[in-house]
């Protein structure tokens, strides 16, 4: 068992956290056009870079930068709010070099069956293939007013 001063002398290294969250529109739209839906979210994963003394003190800094990060609102083109909740799941790698061109900044494995195609893992781990236009167009409920417009009432 290490002493306490032995925990405290443990140098910090870097750690990339994986965090995960979820964004989606609230409340009635004021407008609507043919790229509103109301069904979709968005999923997004960031990996953020940390300084820490071990895993549990990267992974704590990482939920409350996650839970900052979260905290950001917006109106979409249809004059709803936009809320993104962090989904309360992180993943911590630790470095083996100090950040810079061509560092490795995060690795996850897993354990798949040798049966699952290898088309199956990445529509799992990256999110299905879609049609880039369409998918361009339901972004659209999630973006920014700010930056993409206002939308106009179906005539």
């Amino acid at each position: 068992m290490k002493s306490a001063k032995a925990k405290r002398a443990r140098k910090a290294a870097w750690y990339g956290v994986k965090t995960l969250f979820r964004t989606a529109a609230a409340g009635r739209p004021v407008a609507r056009d043919a790229a509103y839906d109301a069904r979709v979210s968005l999923v997004e994963e960031r990996v953020v870079l940390f300084k820490a003394r071990g895993f549990a003190a990267a992974i704590r800094a990482a939920e409350s930068e996650a839970r900052r990060y979260a905290r950001h609102r917006h109106v979409n083109p249809y004059g709803q709010r936009v809320v993104t909740r962090y989904l309360g799941a992180c993943n911590a790698f630790e470095l083996f070099e100090t950040p810079g061109v061509r560092a490795e900044v995060f690795s996850m494995t897993e354990v798949v069956p040798k049966q699952v195609s290898d088309r199956a893992v990445v529509d799992r781990r990256l999110g299905l293939k879609t049609n880039k236009n369409t998918d361009r167009l339901r972004r659209r409920n999630i973006l920014n007013r700010e930056f993409s417009g206002s939308a106009r009432r179906d005539a």
